[in-house]
């Protein structure tokens, strides 16, 4: 009657404190998950602010660039107006040159209209006359070298008047094409200087958008980054908790048993870790592919610490548990992908990732070397079948070599 009555207290006391475990195993799982989403989106703001400042950069490049552009074609644009003054200048002066020697060739050319008409109007006879009028052969002679030069001057004359016409006329025409290529230079400086401003007026906007962009993004990583800190604490006070529960479960075995325990069960003492050296979590294969150390990820490219060892290994390969424990994550964690966290007491756990299924459910207990999942590459960032292994202490990563060998 006695041994009835011991072993159903025992039962009864075995349960109770069973659920109560698996309780805090599962409200531990979803603390867990969901510091593991504010920690992946604490990563994605650091991105997202690291990819604006980039950006940033770039424009900052751009406005000097522009800043530079728009000074030197201002300097331009004043040369070229100095350069148009001093062309108007210029026009001007030979314009007034222009009238003046008008003016003078409309005198010879009143001059020669008078000696035209007055060789109209006597014929040649008149310097016919005018030779044989000649009083002896002296006289003659003068008379004839006389005309000659009146010939010879008339003809300079009109030479030099067609002559200054036509060096007036080009530079005039000259004058005009530069001073017409000036106003086009002008229009045409004018122009990319309005674009340019327009273009520093968008950039700077822009700018702004950025850094308004970048102030959302460091205000809603410090938010996540406060609830981050706060669910490592409530993660370590249901860490504790749990701890509690098994230490007092162990506590009412020893005493129903009188401290006997059963290790054939699987089971341990959770008040202190109490196994040696892990067991190798993948049967049959051992190949590192990717040990405990910082690393650029395959995907990625982020240069970052790699928080287990990854040991590859075909689709289906059996997942085994390194030590006995306790499951308290067996679901989809990110990342991860399908993830066992088993829980071995003295804040010590292991996790294995990427699996292709679950063996086991959270709140079980498992003993080593008991097949927990197959592997498998699901998860974000996966590149291939194998299992990604971690210990942790008080939920911090450390090196699993440092346990397995």
């Amino acid at each position: 009657m006695n041994k009835r009555r011991f072993l159903v207290g025992f039962i009864i006391v075995f349960l109770i404190v069973s659920i109560a475990c698996q309780a805090f195993a599962s409200q531990l799982d979803q603390k867990k998950k969901e510091l593991n989403d504010i920690k992946d989106g604490i990563q994605g703001k650091k991105e997202a602010i690291s990819q604006v400042e980039s950006e940033q950069e770039k424009i900052k490049e751009q406005i000097s660039q522009i800043d530079d552009n728009l000074r030197q074609n201002q300097q331009k644009l004043a040369e070229t107006q100095k350069s148009l003054k001093n062309t108007q200048k210029e026009i001007e002066k030979i314009k007034k040159e222009l009238e003046q020697a008008i003016e003078k060739i409309n005198e010879q050319d009143d001059l020669m209209s008078s000696r035209l008409r007055a060789l109209y109007m006597n014929g040649p006879s008149s310097y016919l006359e005018i030779i044989f009028e000649s009083e002896n052969l002296n006289d003659f002679i003068e008379r004839i070298e006389t005309l000659e030069k009146i010939v010879e001057y008339d003809i300079d004359v009109l030479e030099q008047m067609q002559q200054y016409k036509e060096v007036v006329d080009n530079k005039k025409v000259e004058l005009e094409k530069k001073e017409d290529s000036i106003l086009k230079d002008k229009q045409k400086i004018e122009i990319q200087r309005e674009k340019i401003k327009k273009d520093k007026q968008e950039k700077d906007q822009l700018m702004r958008e950025l850094d308004s962009q970048k102030k959302e993004h460091e205000k809603a990583l410090d938010e996540l980054e406060n609830n981050s800190k706060q669910l490592e604490g409530t993660i370590k006070k249901l860490q504790q908790q749990l701890l509690e529960q098994q230490r007092r479960l162990e506590q009412q075995r020893q005493k129903e048993k009188q401290g006997q325990q059963n290790r054939q069960t699987g089971q341990t003492n959770r008040g202190k870790y109490t196994g040696g050296k892990f067991g190798w979590p993948v049967s049959g294969y051992y190949n590192i592919t990717s040990p405990y150390r910082m690393r650029r990820h395959p995907i990625t490219g982020v240069y970052k610490m790699h928080t287990g060892i990854d040991i590859g290994c075909p689709y289906g390969a059996s997942i085994v548990a390194a030590e006995a424990g306790t499951v308290i994550i067996a679901e989809w964690f990110g990342a991860y992908g399908n993830t066992v966290v088993i829980d071995h007491g003295g804040g010590v756990s292991t996790l294995y990732a990427h699996n292709s299924s679950f063996s086991v459910s959270a709140g079980q207990t498992v003993g080593k070397g008991q097949k927990i999942a197959s592997a498998g590459s699901t998860g974000y960032y996966s590149t291939g079948p194998h299992c990604h292994f971690e210990v942790r202490v008080n939920g911090e990563h450390t090196n699993p070599l440092s346990y397995l060998r």
